[in-house]
């Protein structure tokens, strides 16, 4: 008993209650789950060569389409920044000219006086090209706006020969010389002058060149039409 290892080994192993437990290391078929040579059941008896081959080529494989995956990504993101400095640098370009041509007055020797191509008949794409085409419309409404008003005035509404309405100038909306108010209140008072001549008298001279048998016979029959005349 003057071995002190061999005491302590065997205190050691013969104790209890404590939180470390003794180990034998002869004891080869069942070491401590603890140690570093413990082999779970799962792995010991999995032995199928097919099925771990497969877990390996499945990993290579993954592995390799990963690679190419992120090589693919990297590619595009490489094209995608080259495209955008070529489109930033053609937007600079643009800008540079269209700078010059507006404020500078560069590459202006063989533009014309107008905004208006004479072998196309069409106005320019700029705005040179969008403000005559408003003044031209704006001068062809006053026009039609004129020509109304003096048809207005010097004409009735039908005509005298044929008896039938006159067709009236049309004059399309516009913001400032003819709202869509006033075009309505236009055509309301069109319709009611309309209306007043076909109820009106018969005029003097009318009177004269029909004779006093078709004027009594105008106002027999209370209508504007006279006789001898179809609607």
């Amino acid at each position: 008993m003057r071995d002190k290892e061999r005491i302590e080994q065997k205190r050691l192993k013969e104790r209890v209650g404590g939180y470390h437990k003794y180990v034998d290391c002869a004891q080869i078929n069942n070491p401590d789950p603890t140690s570093t040579y413990h082999v779970d059941e799962h792995q010991r008896f999995n032995k199928d060569h097919a099925v771990t081959d497969k877990s390996v080529r499945a990993q290579h494989f993954e592995k390799q389409q990963s690679k190419w995956a992120n090589l693919r990504i990297e590619r595009l993101e490489r094209d995608q920044k080259k495209w955008e400095k070529y489109e930033v640098k053609e937007q600079f370009q643009e800008n540079r000219i269209k700078v010059k041509a507006e404020v500078y007055q560069a590459a202006k020797k063989n533009m014309g006086g107008s905004a208006y191509n004479i072998i196309n008949l069409d106005y320019d794409r700029n705005k040179e090209g969008i403000k005559l085409q408003q003044v031209d419309h704006d001068a062809k409404v006053r026009a039609l706006i004129r020509s109304k008003n003096l048809d207005s005035k010097n004409n009735n509404g039908f005509n005298i020969l044929t008896g039938e309405q006159r067709q009236t100038i049309v004059v399309p909306s516009h913001e400032r010389y003819n709202p869509l108010t006033s075009a309505g209140s236009h055509m309301l008072s069109s319709s009611h002058s309309q209306r007043s001549v076909l109820i009106s008298p018969v005029s003097q001279q009318s009177q004269r060149i029909l004779g006093s048998r078709g004027y009594q016979q105008h106002y027999q029959t209370g209508s504007g039409v006279l006789p001898g005349m179809t609607l």
